[in-house]
């Protein structure tokens, strides 16, 4: 049990009696602390009750953690103590079963006696509590079997202006398919105004919106599975949206489609899809060339760069994350990029190898070099217009031995960039190797300029061996700097 089930409070090696703290000071201490650990806390001792239950702040978040079996009394009492303050309300979930429409007797506020079951108890509070919530997580799970599904029974909230509402999260589920989200969400924008971030999962949205619908002003949507059984003009739907979230998840299947049509110039972000064949589905209908921006893991890679087109810079960062910046058209970011993925990308016959033909300059970290396959590879002309190549965070250069496609990138380019986070050297054998493509090529093609960041070049070695002239063949510039980029050495290399 920790200090403060005791009443304690740790600091400088010594528990003090939280007792003894000043109402304000505790009030700073209990403030992380969750609706569900406030509760619990009630219980340590009056001073604590007298605190927590009068400072209305430590109650502006009322999160029921997804609760089943959760009171409406006991909601009453928490969303109470927030008196007037705006509130989020999280984690609320239903269970709606066929037997869920028993009515009881209860005294509703004003001390009137009415007949409602235990749902429509909560809903009703809810809904009058609706006034100042500004963040609401609805999750309803509906077993039904005997009557038409629908969110019909949520109305009372559903349908009720909320002027403080900054997102929403609605999610249903039932076997048997989806619900429609109502056509007067929180009745309009006028009476609704701040609505800015909406997710939906388990519901179709409906393309018979009224213009001045809440969906008029939303700037964030987040749909998982599918959003509409037909087909769905977003811009028509949310002409202001800046973000669409897209989430695939446990129960997609390969025949289920998004049905968003997108054209305009919005951030696109794709979680949780387990096989490119996923991804296909949900761009169906989404022009990816006019986004401004995508973003996804690595499994998207090669189906999203198999739709833009144009030349640009390609990163290969930290934590195997690749990013596309072309000159005209979306940012492209993959996040957890494997080998394999980035090899399906560039042996494939599609047009995705464009884009690693035609990229202008290609920046990757160390850090990232995992993303490159191992040992040779036939890529035929990818790189071919590559115009500069940085490798950095390097700590030592062998590294660039790794990888036939990263020799074939720095063979390539007519700049390549070397930087190293520690002082370190490069070997004559190292470039040999490395610029003649991990030795497939008999002569080494070097670029028209290198550039160390600390690191030095070290002397090569003029031994011939069996007398072959050609193993002089090369010649190279070279420049050095120190670790702060200072300009330290200029070298001709020419045989």
């Amino acid at each position: 049990m920790s200090n403060l089930s005791h009443g304690l409070l740790a600091t400088n090696n010594a528990n003090i009696p939280v007792h003894t703290l000043a109402p304000e000071l505790l009030s700073a201490v209990l403030g992380p602390f969750s609706t569900v650990e406030l509760s619990r806390l009630l219980r340590v001792c009056r001073h604590w009750r007298n605190v927590i239950t009068h400072d209305r702040t430590l109650w502006k978040v009322v999160d029921l953690e997804g609760r089943k079996n959760f009171r409406e009394d006991a909601l009453r009492t928490m969303l109470a103590r927030s008196g007037t303050l705006e509130v989020e309300l999280r984690g609320v979930h239903f269970e709606v079963a066929d037997d869920s429409t028993s009515r009881v007797p209860y005294l509703e506020e004003g001390d009137v006696k009415v007949e409602k079951t235990p749902l429509e108890r909560t809903l009703t509070l809810i809904a009058s509590r609706m006034p100042r919530i500004c963040v609401l997580e609805l999750s309803i799970h509906d077993t039904r079997t005997t009557r038409v599904l629908g969110l019909s029974p949520f109305d009372p909230i559903l349908m009720k202006p909320a002027p403080l509402l900054r997102s929403v999260s609605l999610v249903y589920s039932n076997t048997a398919g989806h619900v429609r989200v109502p056509v007067g969400l929180f009745q309009d924008a006028v009476v609704t105004p701040n609505l800015r971030t909406a997710r939906f999962k388990g519901c179709f949205l409906s393309d018979h919106m009224a213009r001045d619908s809440v969906f008029a002003l939303l700037e964030n949507l987040h749909v998982e599975g599918r959003a509409s059984e037909w087909p769905l003009q977003l811009s028509a739907l949310t002409p202001t949206l800046k973000t669409l979230h897209l989430s695939g998840g446990p129960g997609l299947t390969d025949s289920d489609r998004c049905n968003l049509a997108v054209r305009g110039r919005v951030n696109l972000v794709l979680h949780d899809y387990a096989t490119s064949k996923h991804v296909m589905n949900q761009l169906l209908l989404i022009d990816v060339q006019r986004l401004r921006s995508v973003r996804a893991s690595g499994v998207a890679l090669g189906i999203i760069l198999d739709r833009v087109e144009g030349t640009g810079t390609l990163s290969f960062a930290k934590d195997c994350r690749i990013e596309l910046v072309l000159s005209e058209g979306p940012t492209c970011t993959f996040d957890r990029v494997t080998s394999a993925e980035l090899l399906e990308a560039v042996s494939n016959s599609s047009s995705t190898r464009e884009i690693f033909r035609t990229a202008k300059r290609v920046s990757v970290s160390a850090d990232a070099l995992d993303v490159f396959p191992s040992g040779s590879i036939d890529t035929q002309a990818l790189f071919t217009r590559v115009e500069e190549v940085e490798i950095t965070d390097l700590t030592d250069t062998s590294l660039l031995q790794r990888s036939g496609l990263l020799a074939l990138i720095l063979t390539n380019a007519p700049r390549v960039i070397l930087r190293a986070s520690e002082a370190t050297e490069l070997t004559w054998e190292t470039c040999l190797r490395v610029f003649s493509v991990l030795g497939l090529r008999d002569k080494p093609r070097f670029p028209e300029r290198l550039d160390l960041h600390n690191i030095e070049l070290k002397q090569p070695r003029w031994v011939l061996e069996n007398g072959d002239p050609d193993e002089r063949w090369f010649f190279l510039r070279v420049r050095m700097y120190d670790a702060q980029d200072n300009l330290i050495r200029r070298r001709s290399l020419a045989g």
